[in-house]
């Protein structure tokens, strides 16, 4: 017998319909049993109310009848939201140990909680998600709480152990659980029984997550206020990785939920994020009910035009965390386990399903936000994308000097923002350019435009190829796996700047080498170390990485993009990546993600729409909205023509498995004429086709920048 078999139900049959297998979980309001429809021959969660012993006679009835009042409003609710898990039948019995139980047949889920999913990203210690994935993530909540709103009904315990990941229909989604079950016990004769009687294990609602009003009723009354605020809650957990209400105690939790003058947000969990994001997310955890957001559609709504709509000048990062919630660092305790659907055996999603967004769509604009604070010190090289210290990254793809979360809107069109202060570049190149379009040709000068300078090839370095292999990420670790490529040396009439070079290996059918490419080459082939080189790599506001020279293969200094070479000539490479090389269940091997990658980014450069098209998914997740391939490359073609000097290139990717889906988190430098960028985009392929499911630029660590204005701090 399972130790939670609350009411001794497995193995025996409920109501001559439902075959009891064994109980799967357990919370204050009741137990959840997995068991057999003998009508349907399905599996379903049937889950059984634990009620006070005092509870008798006339206050039993009228409890059994909020009961079934408020599961027939379940059972409307969730046949309007595919959001709201599935209500199927309701009843009461009285189980083998003598306990009279009402209890309600749901659908069964494969899945698991999100609060069981906060607690083992805490336990590997993960972090949070970050803004934008976790308002992704949440959105079919927000929506199916939207729905609820517009007919009227409030869910009143909003909360982790309540959201379910689930996967439905071959793709994940998330649940809400428990519609209606906290108000049956916050009223009539559950409340009195229990409010009179001392301490109580029936509590309505949890600390946690509550909202004033449910502390105390002085505060205003609840409804779907009350889960505006405590859907903001659960947004910042998710986001930062840890509760933003601070205490322990039910005391400490209601000071904290009312306290006027030191109230939770984003910037204090320490999660960057625009200034007018953050003041949504103060306004749905106001103390006062009528000053929040009516319902959360409301909220949800204000939130993505928030961070559609972002100035380019708000502040994107995040000050130092003010007492809120836990110190920065410290893991959340161990969440509640789940009271609703059962706990499945896959994984749950690490990323966002892909609902219809709450907006109607629409192309987000704006221009990428720049950090508040400008990176100090040596970045690592490209490949170090493998630890795990970052908190709002993928857990195994990082970078000491992520600096900033751009606004959803600069996110959506980093790299595809046309510049108003550009003259109109030419045409796209010919097809057979895949490292990247011609630039656009010098500003006008008095004489009109300088035509641009073709950089004839020279034998300076013959042709090489490299293997490839291994490169260390950290001080003994092996992670990440490049590919073979080919490097080739290019004389020049003149030292060159970086757009130049640029320029010069893209004429030559080449690009730029990623910084790990270098030291690969360098490795093999000792002739390379003399040629002072350009490399892919930029550091954040401070200029672009060259190799070799004077010191040989270990020289290394960051220089202004606008700095010539010290001599003539340049070394450029075939496009290979370093791959993160960890073996996890359900990713790609590192060739093949390689190859997914690199084939993404020979469409974007030849500014191909039609091979973009046909590796999209036929609806995808782009940024913060989901919409159809024809029209993500209708977007894609457009900003094709804005800027037909766009280019791309990624140095590096840190491979993610979900259930049905792997991820590339990957480093991509960007050029447009004479502005460089550098971001780390997530690309999410669905495991069984193999397309892209989903595009998120996760971090702008620089938006585009003048590489005239980029220059290395002076020692």
């Amino acid at each position: 017998m399972n130790a939670n078999d609350h009411f001794g139900w497995a193995g025996h049959t409920i109501d001559g319909k439902y075959r009891v297998e064994r109980a799967v979980g357990e919370g204050a309001f009741g137990v959840v049993y997995r068991a057999h429809h003998l009508g349907f021959d399905e599996p379903v969660a049937l889950k059984c109310l634990k009620l006070p012993p005092g509870l008798r006679g006339p206050d039993r009835d009228e409890f059994f009848r909020r009961f079934l009042a408020e599961g027939r409003i379940l059972n409307r609710l969730s046949r309007s939201s595919t959001g709201i898990v599935q209500a199927l039948d309701l009843g009461a019995a009285t189980s083998p140990r003598g306990l009279w139980a009402p209890y309600l047949v749901l659908e069964w889920l494969e899945g698991r909680s999100l609060a069981d999913d906060l607690e083992q990203r805490a336990r590997r210690g993960q972090g949070g998600r970050g803004f934008v994935a976790a308002a992704s993530l949440l959105e079919p909540a927000a929506l199916a709480l939207a729905s609820a709103h517009e007919q009227g009904v409030a869910h009143r315990d909003v909360k982790p152990a309540n959201l379910f990941l689930a996967l439905v229909g071959g793709r994940p989604t998330v649940k809400v659980l428990d519609f209606g079950i906290a108000k049956v016990f916050a009223e009539g004769p559950v409340h009195d029984l229990t409010a009179s009687g001392g301490t109580s294990m029936w509590q309505a609602f949890s600390p946690l997550y509550a909202a004033p009003e449910q502390f105390d009723r002085a505060y205003g009354r609840t409804g779907p206020a009350t889960d505006v605020f405590s859907l903001a809650l659960v947004l910042l957990e998710v986001a930062s990785g840890r509760p933003a209400l601070a205490g322990e105690s039910l005391a400490e939790l209601f000071v904290a939920s009312t306290n006027r003058d030191r109230r939770p947000s984003l910037r204090a969990q320490g999660v960057p994020c625009p200034a007018a994001v953050d003041q949504v997310v103060a306004r749905a955890l106001a103390v006062d009910p009528a000053a929040r957001f009516a319902t959360v559609s409301d909220f949800w709504r204000a939130l993505a035009e928030a961070a559609h709509d972002a100035p380019a000048s708000a502040p994107a990062t995040a000050p130092a965390a003010r007492g809120t919630g836990a110190p920065r660092g410290e893991l959340p305790p161990p969440a509640a386990r789940g009271t609703g659907a059962p706990r499945g055996e896959l994984p749950p999603p690490d990323r966002a399903p892909t609902p219809p967004p709450l907006l109607p769509h629409h192309a987000p604009t704006g221009s990428a936000l720049p950090p508040d604070r400008t990176p100090t010190g040596s970045a690592p090289p490209p490949a170090l994308l493998a630890s795990r210290d970052a908190p709002t990254a993928h857990p195994r793809a990082t970078l000491a000097w992520l600096a900033a979360l751009a606004s959803a809107a600069a996110l959506s069109f980093a790299l595809v923002q046309r510049s108003a202060s550009r003259a109109d570049a030419p045409g796209p190149p010919p097809a057979g350019n895949v490292s990247g379009p011609t630039p656009t040709p010098a500003p006008a000068g008095p004489e009109g435009p300088a035509p641009a300078r073709r950089i004839e090839p020279a034998p300076a370095l013959r042709e090489r190829r490299i293997e490839g292999g291994l490169l260390p990420l950290r001080p003994g670790e092996t992670r990440a796996r490049a590919g073979s490529f080919v490097v080739r040396g290019l004389g020049a009439a003149a030292p060159l700047d970086y757009v130049t070079a640029a320029r010069a290996c893209r004429q030559a059918g080449l690009a730029l080498c990623s910084e790990a490419q270098w030291q690969l080459a360098c490795a093999a082939s000792p002739s390379i170390a003399p040629l002072e080189t350009w490399t892919s790599s930029l550091e954040p506001r401070r200029g672009a990485v060259r190799r070799g020279g004077a010191g040989g293969c270990g020289a290394r200094r960051v220089a202004a993009p606008a700095e010539p070479l010290a001599g003539p000539g340049q070394a450029c490479c075939s496009r290979s990546l370093a791959v993160d090389a960890d073996a996890l269940p359900g990713a790609p091997a590192p060739p093949e993600a390689e190859r997914k990658v690199l084939a993404f980014e020979a469409a974007f450069n030849r500014h191909d729409v039609a091979a973009l098209r046909r590796q999209l998914d036929g609806e995808l997740r782009f940024f913060l909205i989901t919409d159809s391939r024809e029209r993500v490359g209708a977007l894609f073609a457009k900003a094709f023509r804005e800027d037909p000097d766009l280019w791309v290139l990624h140095e590096g990717c840190a491979i993610g498995a979900d259930i049905d889906a792997w991820s590339a988190e990957c480093l991509k430098v960007a050029g447009r004429g004479q502005e460089l960028a550098l971001v780390l985009t997530r690309y999410e392929f669905g495991r069984a086709s193999g397309l892209v499911r989903s595009i998120t630029d996760e971090r702008v660590l620089q938006p585009f920048t003048a590489a005239s204005a980029l220059a290395p701090a002076p020692h």
